[in-house]
């Protein structure tokens, strides 16, 4: 696992919020939390699918995760709507192993059973209506391939250091991370692993981390 410079990140950064503030904030805790999620989804990745040939990194923004990804899987495919700072990003590691595809998320097709395991790392929050982009990850994913999410608790807490901290919500925040475990635990997915941010105990946590199987 390794994260990427704060001051690389800062100098490609755009109003388009690919690469969230928070991934180089003045504020270490708000930066080292943030990072946590990639931490923990890239140990979780290391107990499940480590050694996978394929892996995708669904709606990756501007491919912060890429460099550990892609110690982690024989290829990597990034699927984003803007992917402008992600090829800036792989250029400057000097990634070979990884494909970038521009599209919109919304419009997101894959060849059924494509990949050994997807990551969709606060990314299905964003989605109003959860039915295209989980049914579209169940099918992308082998028959017993994995799933690895972030997610948003919006807890008071999460509330609370917003406020601290001059975080505005995206307005397209539109779902909690129980809300959305809820739904991929309805249609097709098994929870194999959960962990959280910062204290990796359900106790007031920032963000919720987990692993997730395809259900045969």
């Amino acid at each position: 696992y390794s994260e990427v410079d704060s001051h690389f990140l800062k100098s490609i950064a755009t109003d388009s919020e690919r690469i969230p503030g928070l991934y180089y904030s003045q504020y270490r805790p708000v930066k080292a939390f943030f990072w946590m999620r990639l931490k923990l989804i890239y140990e979780q990745i290391e107990r499940t699918s480590k050694g996978a040939d394929k892996c995708l990194d669904f709606g990756g923004g501007a491919g912060v995760f890429l460099p550990s990804l892609c110690t982690l899987f024989k290829q990597v495919d990034l699927y984003d709507l803007e992917t402008d700072q992600a090829e800036q990003l792989i250029a400057h590691h000097g990634l070979k192993n990884v494909n970038v595809v521009q599209g919109s998320l919304g419009e997101f097709r894959l060849s059924p059973g494509h990949y050994d395991a997807a990551v969709a790392a606060d990314v299905l929050e964003h989605f109003q209506d959860l039915r295209h982009p989980v049914a579209a990850l169940k099918s992308c994913l082998k028959k017993g391939g994995y799933l690895y999410t972030s997610l948003p608790s919006e807890n008071s807490l999460y509330v609370f250091l917003r406020a601290v901290f001059g975080v505005v919500k995206p307005f397209d925040h539109y779902h909690s991370a129980k809300e959305v475990e809820k739904y991929l635990s309805a249609n097709g997915f098994e929870l194999v692993k959960a962990s959280f941010v910062p204290l990796r105990l359900p106790i007031l946590p920032l963000f919720h981390v987990c692993t997730w199987k395809v259900r045969e």
